[in-house]
């Protein structure tokens, strides 16, 4: 039991600190976020409270799916060496001259990158600061996002040793694919029925509805 114990406090140690630890299973990983359960505090602690009662949890998705993509993206910059992104909600969709024009791949790469999520983050009225508050929060929930995002980066780094605009574009479809994987699981884990039956746990068994699924 006391093996167990320090394996497991091992474990989660590792994940904190951004290690990615050798057991470390992307599917399982998948699995994990998508029947996890945020509660309406959680919903209120990533959104920095914006939002109150139950509107959190249906008006934090952009949020959440925009902050688990701009991850994926600075794990990207971070192997390629790239420097911070700057504002996510002032660029515009490049045209092929501008893309063409980039004087070097940090600005190719955040040229192809940017824009589309620069673009909701207007529509949906997201600032920096929500951003910031959101990722942090994700990355101390769901640590394992960011982890599967490093992963997959460093085995697509492994078989690509020159750095060029294929490359970076490669890179950016492959990662796409990898946030398409996170978009959903966190869509599930949004939508866990048992969750919501958690956060109405006092209504529900006060009446003794549906009791019996809160015990299993």
């Amino acid at each position: 039991m006391l093996n167990t114990l320090i394996i497991c406090i091992f474990f989660v140690i590792r994940i904190n600190a951004g290690v990615i630890p050798t057991s470390f299973n992307i599917t399982e990983e998948l699995d994990k976020i998508s029947k996890d359960c945020l509660t309406n505090a959680e919903h209120h602690e990533l959104t920095g409270n914006k939002y109150k009662g139950h509107l959190a949890s249906f008006l934090d998705w952009n949020e959440i799916e925009l902050s688990v993509y701009i991850i994926g993206n600075s794990e990207i910059r971070k192997a390629l060496g790239f420097g911070p992104p700057g504002p996510w909600n002032n660029e515009t969709f490049p045209s092929d001259e501008r893309l063409n024009a980039a004087s070097n791949l940090e600005e190719y790469f955040k040229l192809q990158t940017t824009s589309s999520v620069s673009f909701s983050a207007r529509v949906h009225k997201i600032t920096e600061k929500d951003f910031e508050t959101a990722i942090r929060y994700l990355d101390k929930r769901l640590p394992g996002t960011r982890l599967i995002y490093r992963k997959k980066v460093e085995e697509f780094m492994r078989d690509h040793k020159t750095i060029n605009r294929k490359m970076v574009d490669d890179l950016t479809d492959y990662i796409y694919e990898i946030f398409e994987k996170l978009r959903d699981a966190t869509e599930e884990m949004r939508w866990n029925i048992r969750c919501r039956l958690k956060d109405r746990r006092d209504y529900i068994t006060s009446y003794g509805i549906f009791s019996s699924l809160l015990e299993k």
